[in-house]
């Protein structure tokens, strides 16, 4: 596979995750490149994710600097270029096949839980801490930035409890790989975190990554550190 038509299989994977199983929140491009079974090279992933933002095919943030820091959402033009492509009179349907279901604390599931388990804010915005998906009400994203800001002991909090996730992955019995591929999310979060102006979504949507839940069943820690994140408890 040429890195051109390994760009063009992420921005269709995107679509399809959009239309087909309705997901509304940006992606980790290797959750893609797992669950469509895409060859990819080290360097791809972040390298198609800013093509594509320069292109106004997708949204995503724009300090990434690895291929686990790249993700993003689907865009309009994104979304017509596809159509034009591939779809005809009776739409797009599925264009990728999917390889493999997503694994989950609760099974094996290839669509989105229709049972999740919510947090309550103050602001009235919900954020669902189960599921295939994040999905984080754009309420709750209200203040998170400044609060956060003034006050760096929850941020110092934040770091910790990523930084613990290494520690459980060093006693894990993991593959080399495994650990790896953990650890690259850990310093990328940790570095996101400690960055002069947090992308805190982006660091929500990589704790919710798979690669966590499923490889160490890390759902426990990573939901603490969104309740640290939104104020709760």
């Amino acid at each position: 596979m040429t890195f051109t038509d390994f760009e063009e299989k992420i921005l269709i994977g995107l679509y399809q995750e959009r239309t087909v199983f309705g997901v509304s929140d940006m992606l980790p491009f290797q959750d893609l490149v797992d669950k469509y079974g895409l060859d990819s090279q080290t360097g791809w992933l972040i390298e198609a994710q800013k093509n594509l933002l320069t292109q106004g095919l997708i949204t995503g943030p724009r300090n990434g600097y690895n291929d686990q820091m790249a993700l993003g959402l689907i865009a309009g033009p994104g979304m017509k270029l596809i159509e034009q492509r591939y779809g005809d009179k009776d739409g797009v349907g599925m264009i990728l096949g999917p390889i493999t279901a997503v694994r989950t604390g609760g099974g094996v599931r290839d669509t989105p839980t229709t049972e999740p388990s919510f947090l309550t804010l103050e602001t009235g915005g919900l954020i669902e801490l189960e599921g295939q998906n994040l999905a984080i009400d754009s309420t709750a994203w209200t203040g998170v930035s400044e609060r956060l800001r003034a006050d760096p002991i929850k941020v110092q909090n934040i770091t910790t409890k990523i930084r613990e996730l290494d520690q459980l992955v060093d006693g894990s019995g993991l593959t080399n790989t495994q650990v790896a591929r953990v650890k690259a999310i850990t310093e990328s979060l940790v570095k996101l975190v400690e960055s002069p102006e947090p992308e805190w979504e982006a660091i929500a949507l990589l704790l919710r990554s798979p690669t966590l839940q499923t490889v160490l069943g890390l759902a426990g820690v990573t939901q603490l550190v969104l309740k640290i994140m939104f104020g709760i408890g």
